[in-house]
């Protein structure tokens, strides 16, 4: 009798170590499945994985698949060891069952963003799109899918533990679990940079001791041709009109990039998109370009840095701008921290993977849950939401200000002129018409988000002489790109220094590379090598070129960033689909597409004197092919392909 019931217990304890054992084996199993799908749709979209080689794609997966292994491993072993401890057998049922819900848990996850990518995919509708009843539909099917799959990992376990226990042994399975943390400490504690010596090393040849506040207000797609103090029949800023002669106003400026984030990325960097290859979402800054900026310069000066930029579009962090700004107010706002100590102890692929792989399911589980909603950027870029926070970065930035204790560099990106529908608070220029009913692009409606820009700048300054500090603050107006993602509009670039100093109108072609330089000037900073602009405060009447770049039509159309069909970044130009280039008055424009085309126009409202330094539509294109080749493109099916261009 006590050898049966010896047996018996044996017999259970052999039934659940297989038991356990299959589960350790789909815990593995699971997390390694989890990892590889989200890298499988990561490599095969545009993304930070674009232009790496195969080695550190594979790397990057590895490595991940490692650490989060390990971690799923971890939990369940610590609940085996508990399982191990007790001796009430329906404690040990339910220790085993919360064990199932680990690689449950991880399971569901998996189908939800899979059925997310399907569901985008197919009908371009997915969890972002839910409100109300339909997100709790979504949390609810998680909790069900989760209790389902844990009520099936007992026999799924079972069933597996029994077809293994004869191949692999207890040790077997420790030794994989060691194996998977050497690996996922290895690499953090091998990987070394010098990335962020980048930054360091500059100062001020200022000898007042007080660096002034910077504030650089970009708004989006802003025409100069639709402002009044550059010539507009409309008064549409009238406060700025009064800093007309009190200002260094660049009466010609261009943007090097048609499209925000790469127009963004040139301001705070100064070099061109063709050199960062930073155009559009999920372009990304790489190796020491994520390193060498304006915002990281003026931090090391003693500068406390924040950007109120605009989720994905304008964001430093989503662009992998690092050290560089101390806050980012956006959506990804409270991810920053980690993003930022991941990049210090990882290769930026690996860093910016595992920063995609938390980021698409909390942001997913967070609004199923109504924890937070979940932010569909591109619906608010292309004007479907009423209204942008603009007034809430400004509201902030109140604060900040009457808080000063450390010189200020502010980068706000104003969305509020952004179009093709315009929201303004209140209506002048469109007085009597529903502003429910405008037809997109309305001049009206855009010249009162004008005005409403111009007082937000009144409003500013008002808070700073209220604090005492107009008169140590550089403010400077600019904008991305033209209305309606363009490059062969004049843009506003203006820079009101304290007591008007260095106030001019200066004709020649500025560009948005320039800032940086000028603001590194005002301040007595050497300008690094690595920029491409050049100060506006030096004594310069030449007209300069200008180059920028545009993305192939189909990728910026093709709907949210994340979920729907991508354009594959292909050689020799890859996402790029246009470079420009500016000779005073004259545009040309170069298609990139099979086939190349050139298209040349004038630039509307111009009327400076020109002293041409183009002489023909195949010199242009000479220039632009030059441009890319510095900057590492194959340019060889263009050089073939201008030889057709006739000889003037």
């Amino acid at each position: 009798m006590w050898r049966t019931e010896l047996n018996l217990e044996t017999e259970a304890n052999q039934r659940r170590s297989i038991t356990w054992r299959g589960l350790f084996f789909l815990t593995i199993f699971v997390s390694f499945g989890y990892v590889f799908m989200e890298w499988l749709f990561i490599i095969t979209k545009p993304s930070f994985l674009t232009n790496v080689s195969w080695l550190v794609k594979f790397g990057t997966f590895v490595f991940v698949s490692a650490c989060v292994t390990s971690f799923s491993l971890i939990l369940v072993s610590c609940l085996y060891l508990i399982e191990k401890i007790l001796k009430n057998s329906n404690i040990k049922k339910i220790v085993f069952y919360l064990a199932c819900f680990v690689p449950a848990i991880i399971l569901a996850s998996l189908i939800l963003l899979l059925f997310d990518n399907f569901t985008y995919t197919m009908f371009q509708f997915g969890i972002v799109s839910t409100t109300g009843f339909l997100r709790a539909i979504y949390g609810l099917g998680f909790i069900i899918v989760i209790i389902l799959i844990s009520w099936k990992m007992r026999s799924w376990a079972k069933s597996v533990g029994s077809g293994i226990t004869n191949r692999v042994s207890n040790t077997k399975i420790g030794a994989v679990t060691i194996i998977l943390l050497v690996l996922a400490i290895l690499v953090p504690l091998i990987h070394q940079t010098n990335m962020t010596d980048a930054i360091s090393g500059y100062k001020t040849e200022k000898t007042n001791g007080q660096l002034p506040n910077i504030f650089l207000i970009t708004a989006d797609g802003l025409d100069a041709d639709h402002m009044s103090i550059y010539g507009y029949d409309r008064t549409t800023t009238p406060f700025l009109d009064g800093w007309k002669n009190q200002s260094l106003l660049i009466e010609n400026g261009f943007t090097n990039s048609a499209k925000t984030t790469g127009s963004i990325i040139s301001i705070l960097t100064s070099k061109y998109a063709s050199d960062t290859r930073v155009l559009y979402p999920p372009d990304i800054l790489t190796n020491e370009d994520s390193y060498q900026h304006l915002p990281g310069i003026l931090k090391s000066l003693g500068y406390y840095t924040i950007q109120y930029g605009q989720s994905y579009y304008a964001d430093a962090y989503a662009q992998n701008l690092l050290k560089g700004f101390d806050e980012v107010f956006n959506s990804s706002v409270e991810k920053s921290n980690y993003l930022e100590y991941l990049n210090s102890i990882l290769p930026e692929e690996i860093a910016n993977f595992i920063y995609d792989l938390f980021n698409r399911i909390t942001d997913r589980l967070f609004h199923i849950f109504f924890l937070r909603t979940m932010d569909n950027v591109y619906s608010q870029v292309t004007g479907t939401n009423s209204r942008f926070d603009d007034f809430l970065k400004i509201q902030d930035l109140v604060r900040l200000i009457e808080n000063e204790q450390q010189p200020l560099f502010v980068h706000i990106h104003w969305m509020g002129t952004h179009g093709g529908l315009f929201y303004p608070r209140e209506q002048f220029f469109s007085v009597g018409t529903d502003i429910s009913n405008q037809n997109p692009w309305s001049a009206d409606f855009y010249d009162d988000m004008i005005l409403e820009f111009d007082k937000t700048i009144q409003g500013i300054v008002d808070v700073l002489e209220e604090n005492n500090l107009d008169d140590n603050t550089i403010i400077v107006i600019g904008s991305d790109h033209g209305q309606k993602w363009v490059a062969n509009k004049r843009l506003p670039l203006i820079f009101h220094f304290p007591q008007g100093e260095y106030a001019a109108q200066l004709n020649m072609n500025g560009q948005n590379i320039d800032i940086a330089p000028t603001l590194l000037d005002f301040l007595g900073v050497k300008i690094p090598n690595w920029m491409h602009g050049i100060s506006l405060l030096k004594e310069n009447n030449n007209q300069r070129l200008v180059f920028s770049l545009d993305v192939k039509p189909e990728l910026a159309q093709n709907g949210d960033i994340e979920n729907t069909k991508h354009v594959e970044y292909t050689p020799p130009f890859f996402q790029f689909g246009k470079i420009s280039l500016i000779d005073c008055d004259r545009f040309y424009e170069l298609q990139l597409d099979e086939g190349f085309n050139l298209e040349s126009s004038m630039i509307e409202n111009y009327d400076t004197q020109c002293d041409y330094q183009v002489s023909s539509d195949k010199e242009a294109v000479r220039l632009m092919i030059d441009h890319l080749a510095q900057n590492k493109f194959d340019t060889s099916t263009l050089e073939e392909w201008v030889t057709s261009i006739p000889n003037p």
